[in-house]
């Protein structure tokens, strides 16, 4: 979040939406199994070797493939959120923590002023 010239950055938000997306992937993962556990019984309903199979049985196979294709990416694109938001924290920490040591410098070197030790004379 900007807030005037300032970047404030709620990391328990930032894990909290981690554990949201990560969720969320797994769900779509498990539905995408959900789905073929479904299907195992019929998968070649239309039968295997005759001329119906054979119009039929392509079609049904791609439609069945899409089922769980298109979950799995979605699962997938929730994972990769995941992670980016991992590294988002991971620089945002990282950031914040040289900040602060740069103002402990910089706050170390004020408390030396004026006693001869640093600043200028």
């Amino acid at each position: 979040m900007v807030s005037g010239n300032r970047f404030e950055a709620d990391l328990s938000l930032l894990d909290a939406l981690m554990r949201k997306t990560a969720e969320v992937g797994k769900e779509m993962r498990g539905a995408a199994q959900e789905y073929q556990d479904g299907i195992s019984e019929t998968r070649n309903w239309f039968g295997l070797t005759d001329e119906y199979a054979r119009e039929t049985g392509p079609d049904t196979e791609r439609s069945q493939e899409q089922f769980t294709v298109g979950p799995l990416a979605a699962a997938d694109t929730f994972d990769g959120l995941s992670m980016a938001l991992g590294e988002a924290k991971y620089e945002i920490t990282g950031a914040s923590n040289w900040a602060n040591d740069e103002i402990g410098l910089g706050q170390d070197g004020m408390d030396d002023f004026g006693n001869g030790t640093g600043g200028r004379h």
